[in-house]
């Protein structure tokens, strides 16, 4: 048997497209050509990592389909996706990921937990409960279940953010009264971030680093009366 190209973290950029963030599509853009650029000057943290960007409304696209950054040539451009369904963007991920975890076996890489960066700036408004389709994708008994950090901003409901996060410490919400672009700005950096450490960690025998958005507070910080 042949030795092992190595360890690869597949990365899951998952952004909510509906039409209340229709005005920031041109920040997320820039802010994922710059992530491009980052991991062009880090190739040993791009080596690391595969990554792909799926946006959600009424319907779920797949922009990125899981590569490495060197054979990402240009990044898509953001559509209106319409309302707001957790459910089909769940669905999803419990359809894709086997499949993309399974392709980079077959291509002899050693592949570590799946990383889902979720972003949101509303209430689910579509799709009925999201809940049980949530629930067979972080099903324990789902070998392919991922980490999930999820991250709110504008109208976007803590608690229901704080659903989704895989653990209380990868729920993030921006600021109350915080600008949108800004907001968003920051969530890129901090992705950026995020990227780039965890291929370098990666690489040196670790695994997933989440980088705090400046502006944004963690939802599990609570204060003790």
């Amino acid at each position: 048997m042949s030795e092992p190209e190595g360890r690869v973290l597949p990365i899951y950029l998952v952004m909510d497209a509906s039409g209340s963030m229709v005005d920031q599509f041109s920040t997320l853009h820039e802010g994922l050509v710059s992530l491009r650029e980052q991991m062009e000057e880090s190739p040993a943290a791009a080596a690391a990592v595969r990554f792909s960007m799926i946006l959600f409304g009424s319907t779920v696209q797949t922009m990125m389909k899981i590569e490495d950054f060197n054979e990402i040539s240009n990044v898509p451009s953001f559509s209106d996706l319409g309302l707001t369904n957790y459910t089909i963007v769940f669905q999803e991920l419990a359809r894709q990921i086997p499949l993309d975890v399974n392709l980079l076996k077959g291509e002899n890489y050693r592949v570590l937990r799946p990383a889902v960066f979720f972003l949101t700036d509303g209430y689910p408004n579509d799709g009925g409960d999201w809940r049980p389709a949530y629930a067979q994708l972080m099903n324990e008994a789902n070998k392919w279940r991922p980490n999930i950090m999820a991250f709110g901003v504008g109208a976007a409901d803590a608690d229901t953010v704080k659903e989704i996060a895989s653990r209380p410490q990868y729920a993030f919400i921006a600021v109350a009264g915080a600008d949108m672009g800004l907001a968003l700005g920051e969530f890129m950096a901090a992705l950026q971030r995020s990227v780039v450490s965890s291929g370098i960690s990666v690489n040196a025998g670790g695994g997933l680093l989440v980088a705090d958005p400046v502006g944004f507070t963690r939802i599990d910080a609570e204060e003790i009366d």
